[in-house]
């Protein structure tokens, strides 16, 4: 054949024309580098502000949105499907029917070169121009029809799909362009059961191996809806999407887990598709197990889209014979030699080996006589060996250098159906029983000289107070309480009641005849309250002997006695450290020196950078020694409309410290923490010698210094008192448990219950001018002169000493099991009424309940042990981290200081 067709012979034939042209490979398609620069386009932009605006769209545009995204999502799905399977890619075979001949097309040659190499093309074509014959049936493709612009991929074989290069599941792809929003009956209900019954974790899975607090805190991070992290044991954890281990010298704490979740690698790959894909897959394939197979998730870690990797077997299995490997004798003997070797590494080994059929009372018999009975022996040969001294010297045999300790156990209460009140008590209170005396109705303390009531956790109370525990002269260890069947630990009886009662619990599920035996014991030894069985003892006893540790009984610090050693020497030092955070607000050129040479490094790395003091050095009650907080507006900030998500702020804290290591001959000990409730940058300022901490989300902490300023102007009183409360802290070392600022609130707090100060509230109605709502919290606009302001208060004529032992005689009687201290109201108001959604707060607080029906609500942390809310951010507890041991330490040092200040003569 020679040539090509002339070109007047196809002006009526689009097909042929398409042919002859190569339309079909060329002129149709876009280019590659178009394509890959509008994908690049499209990620960028979903990656910086499309996701956010999905996430703050109306529910009408959420839902148009969503459904547009799986759309793209569903043909995203069938390209990657066809990768590899591109008819370019693939040789084509097509039949003549005039010779009934093959004419085989290479797929990396022309296809119309090829086809014209046949000697019956142009007779064919002319029949088709005569009209004698039609296209379509001249000429047939034994795999596929000849490719037209408007062919789909329609009747793509489905096992071909499934098996493509992609390894991702197969989607139908709409019949054309005009109907890409129409899905099958099938696809609508494969949707719809998907969205609306949504598979999850058995909860005791989840709890161990994602658990809630920390989960929430990534998700806010990364905004990945999947568990991105997942604890395997107590000091390893794992991460899925960055296929990395997660280890710790001592447990894996939260922190060290969101400093990764927080890092580059973390944020690159939670915006990498293939691993969110494989991170979906891992999900998927364990969800659609029962727990017990769930539990043996902490083994295995994603290794491509259809297999995983086993870490007990070093193997790689597919995804589809998860199952089988798991029953395998390889896999099943590691996990139960882990098990009968007490090898906790990783959790939920308890709940993996029932998969095994083997009881947890059988493997521990077992490991009782293959390990324990052996040491007993050894034990016993050694103490045959020493009999004779033992005898002659038992009290030396008590020591611990010359003694293997054992385990001592008792039943807290041993009958607790007994009718005598007394039996009741636990075991670890015997020694007060000799000061206790039952009467009809209480309870009688010889050494207190009080009645208590006749109820178990009354007594408890009681008998733990710091006020018994100092008349009765009784040595008490502290307990702590370990619940053997859910394998959790707590320090306080609080949070052990708590356990019983609101859960969560895996009591519930035990068997009944093992539900009669438990109960609960004490280890003497250990110090340790156990609730359990025969068999949780069995196990406790195989442990070794922790250390007791006595309470030491708080004492006023000689430096406090000096302090306090008078009322005129008190009076002398308030006036002496008000002189001296005066004369520092006055004298602040080192502070605004310092803000202008951060304003100005900063300015190189963002386009706005606008220095905020605040903190004690700006209320004046601070010194020289003084931190300096500054909070940094990077451009619309302040108010909190801009970058307050948690990835913006990582990334502006990581861009500020960046910039200021560059100046090292300015700025020293750069360090930043981006993990913090408010991510913050700290640093040393050379010229000034001042200690910086940097903060970049909202100006709300500025607001607060300036109520502490006012406080101050509208009292003078106010500013000796917290400098004195300051020192006293310090002294006692409480400062590391309750800052500077909440230490602040609690003297605001004390004047604003005896109406020295003006609550909150109070303050906003006499000033009604509209004040700045920064990041939802409304503040106040002070624009009543201080003068008319003080008319509303009652103006302190005592003197500093009295309020001093009036503030610790208030604070030691404080109730801080059941009270908020609440600046906003002026009064202190139950723990209670923050339960729920905020049905039962008062009116005030509307702000509060308002976000809590917002996107990302945050809680106020009503069940800490101390409580003082913000005056402005509702939701914020000053004192959330503030333990039961801290409280009780602040509750004596009150009474401590209380007795001092209210003798005759103050003495040192």
């Amino acid at each position: 054949m020679e040539g090509s067709l002339p070109s007047t012979s196809t002006s009526g034939c689009p097909a042929l024309d398409i042919l002859e042209k190569k339309l079909y490979l060329n002129n149709s398609f876009t280019p590659v580098a178009e394509v890959k620069s509008k994908l690049i386009e499209f990620s960028n932009f979903w990656n910086s502000g499309g996701r956010i605006s999905l996430l703050n769209a109306s529910k009408e545009d959420s839902e148009e949105l969503v459904y547009l995204l799986l759309t793209l999502k569903k043909n995203i799905k069938y390209t990657l499907s066809e990768v590899g399977k591109c008819r370019i890619k693939r040789d084509t075979d097509i039949v003549c029917t005039e010779c009934n001949g093959n004419i085989h097309i290479p797929h990396d040659e022309e296809f119309w070169d090829c086809l014209q190499e046949h000697e019956h093309v142009e007779e064919t074509f002319l029949k088709y121009l005569d009209g004698s014959i039609s296209l379509e049936n001249s000429i047939h493709n034994r795999s596929e029809s000849v490719p037209t612009l408007s062919s789909t991929s329609s009747e793509l074989d489905q096992n071909n799909v499934e098996n493509g290069d992609s390894g991702i599941e197969h989607c139908e792809p709409p019949a054309n362009g005009d109907e890409c929003s129409k899905y099958s009956s099938e696809d609508e209900g494969i949707n719809t059961f998907r969205f609306n019954f949504k598979l999850s974790y058995d909860k005791f899975v989840e709890s161990k191996l994602y658990p809630e607090s920390i989960m929430r805190s990534v998700c806010k991070m990364d905004q990945i809806e999947n568990f991105t992290i997942q604890k395997l044991g107590p000091s390893r954890a794992v991460c899925l999407i960055c296929y990395c281990d997660i280890i710790s010298r001592g447990r894996v704490h939260k922190m060290v887990i969101m400093d990764h979740v927080a890092g580059q690698r973390h944020l690159r790959n939670s915006r990498s598709f293939p691993n969110l894909i494989a991170l979906q897959k891992y999900h998927e394939l364990f969800l659609n197990l029962d727990p017990d197979y769930q539990a043996h998730q902490v083994y295995f870690s994603m290794v491509d889209l259809d297999s995983l990797s086993c870490c007990l077997c070093c193997q790689k299995i597919p995804a589809s014979r998860i199952v089988d490997h798991i029953m395998s004798q390889s896999h099943k003997k590691v996990v139960l030699s882990m098990f009968k070797n007490n090898n906790y590494a990783f959790y939920l080994v308890n709940m993996q080996v029932k998969l095994y059929g083997i009881t947890e009372e059988q493997v521990v018999e077992q490991k009782l006589n293959e390990i324990i009975a052996p040491k007993v022996e050894e034990q016993t040969s050694k103490e045959k060996k020493k009999k004779s001294k033992e005898k002659q010297d038992s009290d030396s045999r008590s020591s611990p250098d010359n003694k293997v300790p054992i385990h001592t156990i008792v039943k807290s209460v041993e009958d607790p159906k007994s009718k005598d009140f007394m039996d009741l008590i636990p075991h670890r209170y015997k020694e007060h029983k000799a000061i206790l005396k039952e009467t009809q109705t209480t309870l009688l303390c010889y050494a207190c000289k009080k009645h208590t009531v006749k109820n178990i956790e009354m007594v408890k109370k009681h008998l733990e107070s710091s006020l018994h525990l100092k008349n009765s002269k009784i040595p008490t260890a502290i307990y702590d309480f370990y619940c053997e069947i859910c394998d959790m630990q707590f320090s306080d009886e609080n949070a052990w009641s708590k356990h019983f009662t609101d859960g969560p619990n895996r009591h519930v599920n035990m068997a009944e005849s093992r539900k009669s035996k438990a109960t609960e014991y004490e280890c003497t030894n250990c110090c340790l309250i156990i609730y359990g069985d025969d068999l949780s003892l069995k196990r406790h006893k195989a442990s070794k002997v922790r250390k007791t540790i006595e309470k030491k009984e708080v004492k006023l610090p000689e430096a406090v006695k000096k302090l306090f050693r008078s009322p005129d020497a008190i009076s002398a030092e308030g006036l002496s450290l008000t002189n001296e955070a005066k004369y520092m607000l006055e004298n602040n050129d080192k502070t605004m020196d310092c803000c202008v040479q951060i304003e100005a490094t900063l300015r190189t790395a963002f386009d706005v950078s606008k220095a905020h003091p605040f903190g004690s050095r700006m209320s004046g009650l601070g010194n020289k020694l003084s931190d300096l907080d500054v909070f940094i507006d990077t451009g619309g900030m302040f108010n909190g409309d801009k970058n307050q998500d948690p990835y913006t702020q990582v990334q502006i804290v990581r861009k500020a410290a960046n910039v200021l290591n560059r100046c090292r001959d300015v700025f020293q000990d750069v360090v930043q923490i981006p993990t913090a409730r408010t991510p913050i940058v700290k640093l040393f300022h050379g010229k000034t010698q001042i200690c910086c901490d940097l903060s970049f989300r909202h100006g709300l902490s500025v607001e607060n210094t300036r109520f502490l300023r006012f406080c101050i102007d509208i009292q003078p009183i106010t500013q000796p008192f917290i400098l004195l409360l300051k020192k006293w802290s310090a002294v006692n070392q409480l400062a590391e448990h309750i800052s500077t600022y909440a230490l602040a609130i609690m003297a605001i707090f004390y004047l604003q219950v005896n109406n020295y100060l003006l609550s909150v509230k109070k303050m906003k109605e006499l000033n009604p001018s509209e004040a700045l709502v920064i990041n939802g919290w409304e503040t106040i606009n002070y624009t009543v002169p201080t003068e008319i302001m003080r008319n509303h208060i009652n103006s302190y004529e005592h003197s500093l000493h009295r309020l001093l032992r009036d503030f610790f005689q208030y604070y030691a009687t404080f109730c801080y099991n059941e009270d908020v201290v609440c600046p906003l109201l002026g009064y202190p108001i139950k723990k209670q009424l923050f339960h729920g959604k905020g049905e039962r707060l008062p009116p005030e607080m509307r702000s509060y309940v308002q976000q809590l029906s917002s996107r990302d609500p945050e809680q106020f942390r009503s069940l800490s042990f101390f409580c003082i809310q913000d005056p402005f951010d509702l939701s914020h507890n000053l004192t959330k981290a503030c333990q039961q041991n801290t409280v009780n330490k602040l509750k004596t040092l009150c009474e401590l200081s209380v007795k001092h200040l209210s003798t005759s003569e103050f003495s040192y």
